[in-house]
Order: C-alpha cells, then structure tokens, then sequence
C-alpha cells in the first residue's frame, strides 16, 4: 500500500491525497509510470506521466522523459523527506518548504555503467507559478499561524543540466553512512532555449569518511566530512537560490547546521563544510564509565562553518560557525547533539538525530 499512496500535509496544498504506480516490462528494459493526486487547501490537481527505456544490450543507456504539473519546492539538499516535513507541519506548525506549482515536461538521457556511477543530461521546459499559503491547521498549535509562503519569479524556465554521481547514496536520515560525490551544472538561455531567464548554476556536495585510530577495532574511531557549494551567474528566478539547510522542529542530521532555523540563510552563492569525529566508546573506557562502554555508547565532536552570498554581499553576517558534542547510539538508534553557535548571536541549543553506521 504505501508504494501506491502519495499523501503529505503542507501549508499551501493542505492535506495532499494521491497515488502513483511504476511497472517494468519486457526483462525490465522499459518501464512506465504515473502520478496523481489533489491538494485540498489549494485546490490543485498533481499529475503526471513518464517512462524510461534502456537503450543497449548491457543496460547502461537509457532515456526517457516526464509530463507533468505539480507542486514543487525551492532548493534543499533533501535531508528531510515528505512524511517527516508532513509530520513537522502537523504537530509542531512548523513547515521546512517553500513552494510553487509548475507544468511542463522533462526529457533525459543517461549513463550507468556501475551501480556506484551514474550521469544524466536533462531538458526541462515548465511554466512555474506563485503559490499562497492556504492552511493554517495543526493537531498541537491550532490557533497559531504558519509563516508565509513566497512568491517566485514567474515564467518559463528552459534549462538543460547535466547531473554526476559517484557513490551510494545514504540512507535516509543518514542512518547508513557512504562515500558519495554530486556534481550538477545547470545552463538557461533566453537566446538558445527561449526561456524567460539566463543564467548558469553549479551546485557539489559530498561526503568522505575514514578511520583515524585503533583501526584493528571491528568499529574503529573515524572521521567524517561533509562539503557542498554552489553559485548561480546570471538573473536565476528566486526559487533557484541556494538555502542551507539546517536543524528541522528539534531534528538535525549530519551535514545540516543545528544553531539556526529554516529558510534564514539563502543567496546566489554558499559554502558549507561539516565535520564529526566518531571516537565510539574509546573515551568512556579510558574514563571507567564501563556500563557505557559495554552498551557501546559512542561519543562524537562535532563541527560546522558556513556562508551565504547574494553577489559579493554576505547575507549570512559573515561566516558562520558552530560546534558540539553528541551522545551516539542511544538505545542503539538514536543520538542527542549539543550544539553551540560561536557567531554572535551566541546560542545553544538540543537536537535529535539517528545513529550512523
């Protein structure tokens, strides 16, 4: 069932119910799917339509395209997925997103020579609009007010974009840590492609870990990293601006920077690097703490600098930077991170996250 229902809760769609429905055919070298559902609040339909074909023998070229209208989000690096977002929006009234609605279509073509590599280049042509808020309900908070949701810069967006990837992904949530490298190169012309915008946008991000100490242990201390940077040249429409991401409703995984809300840091240009040393329950043991080292409790430091730029002006207030300690493998699933913000203003604050592995 849950493979087949597409349902969330926002501030502008409200409650969203719909389903959608993938099949391969013929030695899975072609497959099909489709999409639709209603938002209730906004009163708008989502559909959509698609296919992919492999285009040799050895199945690593394929192509395939989308038609569609849809509500869509400005940019994140998707660290929260649609049930945590929906989750936050209605217990604690607090929506991560911001959003737009757009119709068009999407063309591709592709290359995966091994599971761990993949390289796409897309056509996209969509019409994107402006949408309002249209709900303010919420289980706990009922008679307080979501903040609004902006308007974008409308017209007809024309773009073609070439996507890398080298690695697994993580799990969701981070709970299943790799090594992963996302390169994406966007270009959009009024003069080549008609659009109602030229500009070129680049975007990385990537994750690195590696032992540091001990390495004969069967979990050894390591050292994890986290980078991603982009920049946009040319008039790009507002919801193609960089944000950063950061700490959701008292939730924060790696990679997100936990002293700081939603939607506050946002230009044409940032950079973000994050690091955590794992030094697993090596300290607790060199501490005699023996009931944490036996129920495997880990102990992590954690660090994160950061910057937003919209030109040559910095709309994060400089760099920014923060650092904390974390307690790890909490009933084994679970970690709290405490984290302070060393930039004025100075601030701590007590998150929630899930244990890597």
């Amino acid at each position: 069932i849950i493979d087949y229902v597409d349902a969330r809760y926002n501030r502008v769609e409200g409650f969203y119910f719909g389903g959608k429905y993938e099949r391969e055919f013929s030695n899975n070298l072609f497959s099909m799917r489709g999409n639709f559902g209603y938002g209730i609040s906004n009163s708008k339909i989502n559909v959509g339509f698609g296919g992919t074909m492999f285009i040799d023998s050895a199945k690593k070229w394929f192509s395939g395209g989308d038609v569609y209208q849809r509500t869509n989000n400005f940019f994140d690096e998707q660290y929260y997925g649609t049930f945590i977002v929906s989750l936050g929006a209605l217990l604690a009234k607090k929506d991560y997103r911001d959003y737009f609605f757009e119709k068009g279509y999407n063309i591709f073509i592709g290359y995966k020579p091994l599971p761990s590599f993949q390289t796409l280049i897309h056509y996209k042509s969509a019409d994107e609009f402006s949408q309002k808020k249209n709900s303010d309900f919420s289980i706990l908070y009922p008679t307080e007010k979501f903040r609004i949701n902006p308007s974008i810069q409308e017209g007809m967006l024309r773009s073609v974009e070439l996507e890398t990837h080298f690695g697994r992904k993580e799990a969701t949530l981070g709970f299943i840590t790799n090594d992963e490298l996302q390169i994406s190169l966007e270009h959009s012309s009024q003069k080549l492609l008609n659009s109602d915008f030229t500009y070129t946008r680049w975007f990385i991000s990537g994750n690195y870990s590696f032992s540091t100490f001990l390495g004969e242990l069967l979990f050894p201390p390591s050292l994890r990293l986290h980078l991603s940077s982009g920049e946009i040249n040319g008039n790009a429409p507002l919801q193609k601006m960089f944000s950063i991401d950061t700490r959701f409703s008292g939730f924060a995984p790696f990679g997100v920077l936990k002293t700081t809300n939603p939607r506050m840091f946002i230009g044409n240009k940032f950079l973000l690097f994050s690091l955590e040393h794992n030094f697993r329950s090596v300290p607790f043991l060199l501490m005699g703490m023996n009931s944490l080292h036996k129920k495997s409790i880990e102990l992590i430091t954690t660090f994160s600098i950061a910057q937003t730029w919209n030109g040559n002006v910095s709309t994060s207030r400089g760099w920014y930077y923060e650092a904390g300690i974390s307690i790890s493998r909490i009933l084994e699933l679970f970690r709290i991170d405490f984290s302070e913000r060393l930039t004025k203003p100075e601030i701590f604050t007590i998150t929630v996250g899930v244990a890597s592995f």
